[in-house]
């Protein structure tokens, strides 16, 4: 997502968070929406947050996930509501 954005002058920040969260349709008859619900969802969103322009900010759950995949740096640490690492 970033290299296409790059692309396009457009910068972006991305956070990852990996555990159980809520998929579905959610709402009324009236109004209904796909998403996605739970502290999963909101961590990451905290974690966007947390990122710079351009970045890739993730849990530390994720990071044992992808670690052998994907070139990881340290940021160290730092507080973030609903994440312990």
């Amino acid at each position: 997502m970033i290299q296409e954005v790059d692309a396009m002058d457009i910068q972006i920040r991305v956070g990852m968070n990996s555990c159980s969260a809520y998929a579905g349709n959610f709402g009324t008859q009236q109004q209904m929406n796909y998403t996605t619900i739970g502290n999963a969802v909101n961590a990451a969103a905290r974690l966007e947050h947390a990122s710079e322009p351009g970045q890739v900010l993730t849990s530390q759950a994720t990071y044992e996930l992808v670690k052998d995949d994907f070139w990881c740096e340290e940021r160290g640490p730092m507080k973030v509501k609903g994440i312990e690492r």
